[in-house]
Order: C-alpha cells, then sequence, then structure tokens
C-alpha cells in the first residue's frame, strides 16, 4: 500500500515537473520577442529624432530667428543606456522586420543595444572607397535575436541607413560564409561604398560568420 502511493505522489510530481518546464518553454521566445520588440520601439524613435533634428536645423538655417528653443529635445532620448549622442545612426531592414541602433564598435555593451561598426572598417558615409561592416547577435544567452534572419536576405532587397544628416540606401548584393577570423574579405574598392551585414552562422552552431553584401545605390540629404 505504501509503494503505491509513493508511486503515486512520485507519478504526480513528475506531471507538475512536466507542466512546469512546459511553461517556462512557452515563456522563453515571448520575453525574447518583448524584449527585441523594445530595442526596436527604441531604435524607432531613435530615427524619427534624427529626421526631425535634420528638418529644425533647416527650418532654423532659412528662418533663424524663428529657432525651435527645443531643438535638444530629440536629444533628451534616453532608455536603458541607449542614447541619441552616441548612436552614428538607426539601420533599417524592412524585409526582415529590423531597425536598430548603430554604435561605434562592437563592445559587448553596445551589441546588446543594437549593432556596430567591426573595428577597421569605416562609419557608414557617402565616401567612395570605404566599407562599413556592422556586427549583430543572431542570438545570445540575453535572448537578442537582431540579425537572426539576415540569412533570408537576397540580391535586390534595400538596406537603409539614416544618420544625422542623410539616408543613405544600400541593395543587397549577395552572401558569402567565412571563418570567425577571416576578415579578408573586407576589401574596399575605389569605385563604392560597401556595407557588410556581419554575425554568427549557421545559428545556433556559430561556428562561422554569415556575411550579406550590399553597396550604396541612393542617397537622401535631410
Amino acid at each position: 500500500m505504501k509503494s503505491s502511493k509513493h508511486k503515486n505522489r512520485q507519478g504526480k510530481f513528475l506531471i507538475l515537473l512536466g507542466i512546469s518546464l512546459l511553461l517556462i518553454g512557452a515563456a522563453i521566445p515571448v520575453k525574447v520577442h518583448l524584449k527585441n520588440e523594445k530595442q526596436k520601439k527604441i531604435a524607432l524613435a531613435m530615427e524619427e529624432a534624427m529626421l526631425k533634428e535634420a528638418s529644425k536645423k533647416k527650418a532654423a538655417a532659412k528662418k533663424p530667428a524663428a529657432a525651435e528653443k527645443d531643438a535638444g529635445a530629440a536629444k533628451s532620448l534616453q532608455e536603458d543606456a541607449i542614447t541619441y549622442e552616441n548612436a552614428l545612426g538607426v539601420i533599417r531592414i524592412d524585409k526582415i522586420d529590423v531597425v536598430l541602433p548603430i554604435f561605434d564598435n562592437t563592445s559587448k555593451k553596445n551589441l546588446l543595444l543594437g549593432v556596430g561598426v567591426v573595428k577597421t572598417t569605416d562609419p557608414p558615409s557617402t565616401e567612395k572607397n570605404t566599407i562599413t561592416v556592422l556586427a549583430g547577435h543572431r542570438g545570445s544567452g540575453k535572448g537578442l535575436d537582431f540579425f537572426l534572419h539576415i540569412n533570408k536576405l537576397e540580391p535586390g532587397d534595400e538596406i537603409k541607413i539614416t544618420t544625422r544628416k542623410q539616408v543613405l540606401y544600400y541593395k543587397v548584393m549577395g552572401d558569402e560564409v567565412v571563418e570567425p577570423d577571416d576578415w579578408s574579405r573586407f576589401i574596399r574598392e575605389e569605385d563604392k561604398t560597401k556595407l557588410y551585414l556581419m554575425s554568427c552562422h549557421p545559428y545556433p552552431k556559430n561556428n562561422k560568420r554569415l556575411l550579406v553584401k550590399s553597396e550604396l545605390v541612393g542617397i537622401r540629404d535631410l
């Protein structure tokens, strides 16, 4: 009799444990989604602030006396240590629903907030003979998957970067898988302005690096 009761208690415990694990497993994707949506919301606000600030500066240049007193309002954007002042711009890839702030390096902190310019490469600009390489998480212990779907980008797809002065439009040319320490592909070409997206590959094994290659095809001054 005791053995039967013990088995029943053990069975109930295993059932409860199984249910708990299922609930935890279901909660993780929700948590990741909410975290990424929060980062996207911040990036959208930054993009809007940059566009508004450029518009105000243009208006002030035409009518100095009518310059807005709150011109610094855009610079007050702060959330989770993201500040408008230390971001170079915002990258937007509508095909894969990506909107992220761009920082000038790939520190651990910056890659938890957005994407960063890889050392030895150039910040986004319209200059010829430059290459910008932006690194971003494809997944991490923090649940961030900013560049998770860059493998879905195809030749002809658009990537847009908004800076304080311009909107830069790039066209995807192709992709390539390389070794994690192989930066020999970061080649500048005399008549081109290039942008590469870089992330771990294949996800979640992550023993290689995926490069999505694009080139500047259009500019809009703000």
